[in-house]
């Protein structure tokens, strides 16, 4: 069934009667608008879209963005677009990244060669850990993915557009395919949800462990940055095949998807979120709710703050390690970081996996207890590398590949990523660390404000100084450098009250927002039950390992249906 008029084609994805549902728009040649991305319609109650000669006034919703569309009316005349005008003024504010502080007020723009020479004192080895599992430095990523895709705005390169809807709502997976991937080899399904072969070496047999590939090895996906690296891709096929499950027992996809969103928007709240905020922040947003991100407790037109996507939640580009305790059949259990990306879409896949088809290898597939749980008393090889100002040498020499934008006008092969993460700060017009520390201490209060400290010119500069004591990048720092040296000095291996509160903010209002949310009452509830999958037996909630532990225990199913 449809709704039409003034250019727009609005045809209900679920086949239900006309009114109040979840539809995808159309332009008059039949072309999708807005890459497949479904909208909310909300037609007003009494009102037929069907009666003739009578606008229908209606509401839009594209993500959690939200507005009244101009009268829709079934009986103009197909050149009359001023409807479909209408709808893409609403998608292009929805695709806006919002600001915390609106206008940086710092005279101090640092060149980019400038900001090249900060970027040259992040060196490190990576040797220090956090108390974080390394599981979860993937699992971060994956959320990253799922509610922000940063391209540039050619109107105003300082108002970035996202290409995700903002909300935690698994629209990474679920969300329509555009790339235009042919998968040439078997493959499995629940929904989008699509799984492809593995190459086994014998006497192995292949497994649909891996992504859906074309013949080229690009993965069949609604967001292929989750095939950046094996650990992203590995953990984005096990939370599909907790989706497969899932449908197993419920066919309906509306109804498993609506499963599949809560159990995840649960282990983001009471699982990740908990292992990388400090529990002062922790505890107020979830028993308070939000102070400085969308204040209140409504989440409609929760927009992500640029903020949050360009510097505080770049913290997980510290927390890679130079290499993974990853499996018994890799060489020495240990697969490094450049094999991670290497056996990638991006990387060499079609050239490791000896077959016509690029898949990956079956010995790849990694075993989450060992980014999970020490294997022996004492070990920390599960363990995430430490939040501090120390990007590993891999991530110092990227392929352009690996980047979207083209932020350096060099013909540079390789890219250093904390280079291109300070210069995207720059070109966003970011405010400074000193500034977002004003902006948070005139509105937070009581033990929240206390726990907030400024990070002070002679910590800042730190033992490597390239700058000299008197430099303005010291009472001017960019955000995440800033946010960075903030987590080395909270010294308790997760992030400092800063970034922690707009973290946690952000992440809580982004599953409000989120389609079929658990947060409720005001955002100070959270309506979980079992359902299909019982919680942690530990912790009464749900978890990450319980998620993974959950796909194992019914791999045998999986192995059997698929």
């Amino acid at each position: 069934m449809a709704l039409h008029g003034d250019g727009i084609r609005f045809v209900n994805r679920d086949g239900q009667n006309d009114g109040e549902g979840v539809y995808v728009a159309f332009d008059l040649n039949g072309k999708a608008l807005f890459d497949g991305l479904p909208v909310f319609v909300a037609v007003t109650p009494g009102e037929d879209a069907s009666r003739i000669g009578r606008s229908i006034p209606i509401n839009v919703r594209i993500g959690p963005h939200e507005e009244r569309l101009a009268d829709v009316d079934p009986d103009k005349p197909a050149s009359d677009s001023d409807g479909l005008q209408g709808l893409r003024d609403i998608f292009a504010k929805s695709r806006l990244y919002d600001r915390l502080i609106k206008n940086s007020t710092s005279n101090y723009n640092p060149a980019a060669e400038d900001l090249d020479l900060l970027a040259s004192s992040m060196k490190g080895d990576k040797s220090a850990v956090s108390g974080i599992p390394a599981a979860y430095t993937y699992f971060g990523q994956f959320v990253a993915h799922d509610v922000t895709h940063t391209k540039k705005n050619p109107n105003d390169p300082k108002e970035p557009i996202n290409y995700r809807t903002h909300a935690f709502d698994l629209d990474s997976i679920f969300g329509a395919i555009t790339n235009g991937a042919v998968v040439n080899a078997p493959h499995a399904c629940a929904g989008n949800a699509c799984f492809g072969l593995t190459w086994a070496d014998a006497p192995k047999q292949p497994s649909f462990n891996d992504l859906a590939r074309s013949v080229k090895g690009t993965p069949r996906i609604a967001d292929p940055r989750h095939d950046n690296n094996l650990a992203i891709a590995q953990l984005t096929v096990a939370i599909m095949k907790f989706h497969w499950l899932i449908s197993f027992r419920e066919p309906d996809q509306t109804a498993a998807q609506r499963i599949t969103r809560r159990h995840l928007q649960s282990i983001v709240l009471h699982d990740f979120a908990k292992r990388l905020v400090d529990k002062t922040t922790y505890d107020d947003v979830m028993q308070n709710g939000r102070k400085v991100v969308l204040p209140g407790f409504s989440a409609g037109n929760f927009r992500v703050p640029t903020e949050f996507s360009t510097a505080c939640y770049r913290y997980g580009h510290s927390m890679v390690r130079e290499e993974y305790n990853w499996s018994s059949e890799a060489p020495g259990d240990k697969l490094r970081i450049a094999s991670l990306l290497n056996y990638t879409h991006l990387g060499w896949i079609r050239q490791y996996s000896d077959s016509d088809v690029a898949r990956i290898r079956e010995r790849w597939i990694p075993e989450w207890s060992r980014l999970l749980d020490p294997q022996s008393p004492g070990d920390t090889k599960h363990l995430a590398a430490a939040i501090d100002l120390q990007i590993g040498s891999k991530l110092r020499k990227l392929p352009r590949a690996w980047f979207e934008e083209k932020l350096l006008p060099v013909p540079d092969k390789e890219l250093d990523l904390a280079a291109i993460t300070l210069r995207r700060g720059r070109s966003q017009g970011l405010p400074t660390g000193q500034e977002m520390y004003q902006h948070l201490s005139t509105i937070l209060t009581g033990q929240a404000k206390n726990e907030l400290k400024l990070v002070s010119p002679s910590d800042l500069r730190g033992e490597n100084d390239v700058y000299g004591p008197k430099s303005q990048m010291w009472t001017d720092t960019p955000l995440w450098f800033y946010i960075l040296r903030e987590a080395t000095l909270n010294g308790h291996g997760r992030l400092g009250p800063l970034a922690g509160r707009i973290v946690m903010e952000t992440l809580h209002a982004a599953c409000a927002a989120g389609d079929n949310t658990i947060v409720v009452d005001g955002g100070t509830s959270f309506d979980v039950q079992p359902e299909i999958v019982q919680p942690d037996e530990k912790t009464d909630e749900y978890s990450l390992p319980r998620l993974l532990e959950y796909v194992e225990q019914n791999s045998a199913i999986f192995a059997a249906n698929a």
